[in-house]
């Protein structure tokens, strides 16, 4: 059995609870790290034992935690000895600090998208991330780790100007997603086209921004879309929405090896486009490695960590509004610390809002 301490608010999670995407788990939580409290004979992880979750551990069972599943956002949490096998709790690197066990999994995915680019385009030079959610920051933190030049697009200058405030952003590689932004993205890498797109956008941002993308890159490129692309979107001429739906279904937990790819003809370039689900053990120890070492540049996302309690109205803010914003703040990434919940049958439920704390 495994106690969360600290469980990430995911903009899947809160797209749940406003029903814009049709998960079913009645606790939500799929972001976090905990600390084991019992454990049976023969357990491969002794009681005191600190983990993070790979929520997507268990997909080939048709299991995703907090999504079909029940979740994190309770006090404690019963993993069994298949879910061990199947990698569902990790044990945590040495020095981790306790909260960046939260931002372990997303990390993870991150350094997913761009094996996966890096794959198609090995000296990745330029990049522009759509959305500047919570995904949107880590990945462009990441890229520029990995020797990118790296320009952000989002919908709202607020929430740049938040990210420039925390130095996770600098103002010549933010931008206010415009309909001229195709043009002004070339103006920023000196009128060249792109290595590659990242789309972090919300669901409903996904057309648009993959509009943008296409005009971008360049000949050779690969865009990742992180963002699941809804069927019913349109998209540009030369790639589906279908297909886009297909590769992401095709990449997943880090298998295969060399990933999977549709390869498209797009106003003479050739295009490869990619995505996935979930991320492997590699990826989460990655991510345990690189938040170790860069804690400080990498926890300045978490703009609010809150009890319980104060999750259960933040929560139902969040889900509800477009705005992001917690206590006149905006909420980049908004952490749950679990260890001060009071009894064995709290837990922070879904519905059409959450039900709060039972």
């Amino acid at each position: 059995m495994v106690a969360p301490s600290f469980v990430g608010v995911c903009g899947t999670d809160l797209q749940i609870l406003n029903g814009s995407r049709p998960d079913t788990a009645d606790i939500l939580g799929h972001e976090a790290a905990g600390v084991v409290v019992g454990a049976g004979q023969g357990a491969l992880l002794e009681s005191g034992a600190r983990v993070v979750f790979n929520p997507s551990a268990q997909l080939t069972r048709g299991r995703i935690l907090g999504h079909n599943v029940a979740g994190l956002f309770q006090q404690y949490f019963v993993v069994d000895a298949q879910a061990v096998d199947d990698g569902l709790v990790q044990p945590v690197e040495e020095g981790l600090p306790a909260v960046c066990g939260a931002l372990v999994e997303p990390v993870g995915g991150v350094i997913y998208t761009h094996q996966l680019i890096a794959n198609i385009v090995p000296d990745l030079r330029s990049v522009v991330v759509f959305g500047a959610g919570p995904i949107g920051l880590i990945a462009a933190e990441y890229l520029r780790e990995q020797g990118a030049r790296v320009l952000v697009v989002h919908t709202s200058q607020r929430r740049l100007q938040t990210a420039m405030d925390i130095e996770l952003l600098d103002p010549g590689c933010a931008m206010v997603l415009a309909e001229d932004s195709s043009s002004r993205i070339l103006q920023w890498n000196e009128g060249q086209p792109l290595d590659a797109a990242v789309v972090c956008t919300s669901m409903a941002g996904a057309s648009r921004a993959l509009e943008h993308a296409v005009a971008v890159v360049k000949d050779g490129a690969c865009i990742e879309m992180v963002t699941n692309y809804p069927r019913s979107s349109p998209t540009p001429e030369g790639i589906s929405a279908g297909a886009l739906e297909s590769i992401r279904a095709a990449n997943i937990c880090g298998v295969p090896a060399a990933g999977a790819y549709v390869h498209s003809e797009i106003s003479g370039r050739h295009i490869s486009f990619t995505s996935h689900r979930g991320t492997s053990r590699e990826h989460l120890v990655s991510a345990m490695q690189m938040l170790r070492r860069q804690a400080q540049r990498y926890t300045a996302l978490i703009t609010h960590i809150l009890s319980p309690s104060e999750a259960v109205e933040a929560i139902q803010t969040l889900s509800g509004s477009r705005g992001a914003c917690i206590d006149g703040r905006d909420c980049i990434k908004a952490v749950i610390d679990m260890t001060q919940l009071a009894s064995t049958n709290d837990s922070v439920s879904r519905g059409p809002i959450p039900t709060g704390v039972n």
